[in-house]
């Protein structure tokens, strides 16, 4: 809507707050378009994940981009994780997170 170069702008400020995201050891990529993952690991409980992924969640209130002198627009992603075990493949854990953020499991 506000063309490729704002959007560019827009996608680098989330990698930002990506790039800082969790108290863990993470791994982060862009899957595409405006899809990332972000592969946090070390967590031996759920709930130890989900703390995480609520200050991360919490990152983004009150935070706005600035795409241009006159345009300011409010930083918001959507979010879904995936608890595994190593045994599980790449497309099994992206389909999971998936369903949990239609549902945020996080509020």
């Amino acid at each position: 809507r506000l063309g490729h170069e704002k959007g560019d702008i827009y996608l680098q400020a989330i990698a930002d707050v990506i790039a800082n995201a969790g108290r863990r050891k993470r791994l982060a990529a862009r899957q595409g378009g405006d899809e990332f993952v972000l592969l946090l690991y070390g967590y031996e409980r759920e709930d130890e994940l989900i703390s995480d992924i609520k200050i991360f969640r919490d990152s983004q209130e009150g935070r706005y981009v600035e795409l241009d002198e006159m345009t300011r627009v409010p930083l918001r992603f959507s979010m879904g994780y995936c608890m595994i075990n190593a045994e599980e493949d790449y497309q099994t854990m992206i389909k999971i997170a998936d369903e949990k953020m239609r549902c945020n499991p996080c509020r």
